[in-house]
């Protein structure tokens, strides 16, 4: 069974989706600034790192899904 993913599809300008990539943005640019700072201590700038990297993944699972319901030849 494939994944219902038409809420990830849609025409012209989505400014639910800009604002949602605006956040995810501006959380991984302040845990990049964090995770980069000069004197923090490693367990914060491991925890920095962390979240950096999770947040990353999350907008590429997003970027996917708009991408997998918007190919022609999906299925959903």
């Amino acid at each position: 069974m494939s994944e219902d993913l038409t809420m990830f599809r849609w025409e012209g300008e989505n400014r639910l989706w800009n604002k949602i990539h605006e956040v995810i943005d501006e959380h991984i640019n302040a845990a990049n600034n964090y995770s980069t700072m000069r004197d923090i201590p490693d367990s914060e700038r491991n925890f920095h790192c962390g979240e950096l990297c999770g947040t990353q993944n999350i907008k590429e699972r997003l970027m996917e899904l708009y991408t997998e319901a918007n190919t022609p030849s999906s299925p959903s």
